[in-house]
């Protein structure tokens, strides 16, 4: 009996001696496809360096993290670095932990003493790479809302710009409708309205690429309407717009 009692305790002793000498300090990196990537520094072959997919599972838009090893372990710490921007449903370990973030990845940190590995984690990914919905909605409203910022300032633009040209020649605004006018008349008054200062009918001539007796026609049939006014400078006539509309 002395004997049979001798050899168990040896066993058991035996036993305990193995257990002490497992340690383990690892880190698991989590991957947005559910791969993890184990690294650290352990005398486990179960933790050993390798990339699995054996510890992760999907439902719908949940992930499941369940990292399990019967082994007893002396002394324990990890850390689990989930996807970036992944949410954290739900998390239980053996031994202590807690939950944080570093950038954008959250985590889950534990350390222990004497027992086996547990780390039940789980987390959601949010669609758009990474971007929670109401982000992609806020995002594409703010989109929209420059989109129209910009085309307002270019009406502005616009307007300022033809409001800049007639007032270059003295008018506040235009008060005649270039609809009433040909084809010919029309390109003659643009042309003016675009000039910083009066034009030559010599260099309306050569902007317009009209006959110049046409010119010469639709130019006083526009001065005797009142549309344009021409003033006498040396040996040239400058044309510009007329200030205001005749009077009748």
């Amino acid at each position: 009996m002395k004997l049979t009692a001798a050899i168990l305790f040896l066993i058991l002793a035996s036993v305990q001696t193995s257990a002490q000498e497992l340690y383990a300090d690892i880190t698991f990196d989590v991957s947005e496809t559910g791969a993890v990537h184990i690294k650290g520094t352990t005398n486990s072959r179960f933790m050993a360096e390798r990339t699995t997919q054996e510890f992760t599972s999907k439902k719908g838009q949940h992930w499941l993290l369940n990292i399990t090893a019967n082994e007893t372990f002396s002394d324990i710490v990890y850390a689990v670095y989930l996807p970036e921007n992944s949410e954290i449903n739900y998390a239980k370990t053996s031994g202590q932990f807690r939950i944080g973030a570093e950038g954008k990845r959250p985590f889950v940190k534990g350390t222990g003493k004497n027992h086996g590995i547990k780390i039940v984690v789980q987390y959601t990914i949010p669609d758009s790479h990474g971007i929670p919905a109401w982000a992609t909605i806020a995002a594409a409203a703010g989109g929209l809302a420059i989109l129209a910022a910009i085309i307002k300032l270019r009406k502005v633009r616009a307007k300022t710009t033809t409001t800049h040209s007639i007032q270059s020649h003295g008018i506040l605004e235009a008060w005649y409708d270039k609809s009433t006018l040909t084809e010919r008349q029309r390109l003659i008054i643009d042309a003016i309205e675009k000039s910083p200062r009066p034009l030559t009918q010599k260099e309306l001539e050569q902007q317009l690429h009209l006959p110049k007796s046409s010119l010469s026609r639709n130019v006083e049939s526009l001065a005797r309407a009142g549309l344009i006014q021409k003033e006498a400078r040396g040996m040239s006539n400058f044309i510009s717009i007329s200030p205001k509309k005749p009077e009748p």
